[in-house]
Order: structure tokens, then C-alpha cells, then sequence
């Protein structure tokens, strides 16, 4: 269960998606955020998906912390608050020297993640905090927009690999997926880390 003012953080892309359905979805997701009491912090870019979720968040009264590397603030369109028109929130950034730093910090300051439609960058972001979670890293909540059937593969691919062996069954349930945005943060409310996850001591790393 979050708290009111714990950051979600949300993985997308910095590019428009062809359907303008997603982009739709992608500011419902920042709105719902912010109207349900709780802080955005994302990848920090102004474009595309990454731009669209912050402008819901942003104006209706979330604050949203970006972070970004100094070599793709150019590329992505580093977010401030005078992107937006009429926002009842704020706007902070946080520049990083690299992708590892990005990760962490954005991971470090949230209690749950969620993750959109995305391309590469998207994927490796999802996996790797999916991964952090069967390594006992953290027990945060992750989830999976599966907005019209996009991750269906994802889930194909997991279910594939939990046959081959390579992932228990019970850590099939380490990332949920959802269909729509109204159930994203009911699906944080309910997400239980599975007990098969590995027990181990990062104290000290």
C-alpha cells in the first residue's frame, strides 16, 4: 500500500506512439497519479510518452521529479515547468553522467513502478528492475500497462521461459499486468512480492 506523496515511477518512451490512443492513456496515467495524491519520477524527457505523462501529472498537481542523463537532455527534451500550460504541480531534474545512475535514483525515490509501451530502452528499464526484484534488491510493486494486448508477447515470452525452467512459477508473478489505466493503481494496491524470490543480503554491496 503507497502512501500519499510516494513517487511512481513510470517507464516509457520518448517517442510519439502511432496510436494517439496511447498518448491519451500515457496522460491519464500522470493525472491518475496526481489525483490519487502521489509524486511522478520518470526518465525526465519532454518528448513522446515521456512528455505526455508528465504534462497529466503535472497539471494536476503532482510533483514530478525527471532524471536524465546530460547526454540525452538534448535528445529527449529535458522537462521543466514551462513545458506545460496551467500545471497545479512542480517540476524538478535531476542530471546524471550516465544510464546506471538514471536507473538507480529513479529507483531509489519511488515505491512502485509502472511501465508503458516502449521500445529497447523501455524493455531493458522493465527487466532489469524486474530482475532487481528476484535478486531481493527491493519488493516494490511493478507493473505492466498492457495497453490493447502490446505486452501479450512479454507474457508469452514468461510463460515460455517458466515451461524451459528458467523462472519459478511463483516469480512469473513478480510483474502484473494490467489492461487499462483505471486498473494501474489498483493492481499497486494489491501486489504481493512472491515468496520465491531470493533472500539475500545486499547490506553491504
Amino acid at each position: 500500500m503507497l502512501n500519499k506523496g510516494d513517487y511512481i515511477c513510470v517507464f516509457c518512451a520518448s517517442k510519439v506512439p502511432e496510436d494517439p490512443e496511447l498518448g491519451h492513456a500515457a496522460e491519464d496515467l500522470g493525472r491518475l497519479i496526481a489525483e490519487n495524491g502521489y509524486n511522478l519520477v520518470y526518465g525526465g524527457g519532454g518528448r513522446g510518452l515521456m512528455g505526455l505523462v508528465a504534462k497529466g501529472a503535472y497539471q494536476a498537481g503532482s510533483h514530478v521529479l525527471g532524471v536524465i542523463p546530460e547526454a540525452l537532455s538534448t535528445e529527449e527534451s529535458s522537462v521543466s515547468e514551462d513545458s506545460f500550460v496551467g500545471g497545479k504541480g512542480s517540476i524538478s531534474t535531476i542530471m546524471v553522467k550516465d544510464m546506471h545512475s538514471r536507473k538507480r535514483i529513479m529507483a531509489d525515490k519511488c515505491s512502485a513502478f509502472v511501465s508503458l509501451p516502449g521500445g529497447y530502452g523501455t524493455f531493458e528499464e522493465l527487466l532489469e528492475i524486474t530482475t532487481w526484484s528476484i535478486l531481493g534488491i527491493h519488493n516494490k510493486p511493478i507493473v505492466i500497462l498492457n495497453f490493447n494486448g502490446f505486452y501479450d508477447p512479454l507474457v508469452k515470452l514468461f510463460e515460455n521461459s517458466v515451461q524451459s525452467g528458467f523462472i519459478s512459477d511463483g516469480n512469473m508473478k513478480i510483474a502484473s499486468f494490467c489492461d487499462s489505466v483505471g486498473d494501474v493503481l489498483a493492481s499497486i494496491d494489491s501486489y504481493v512480492a512472491p515468496e520465491t524470490r531470493f533472500n539475500l543480503d545486499w547490506s553491504t554491496s
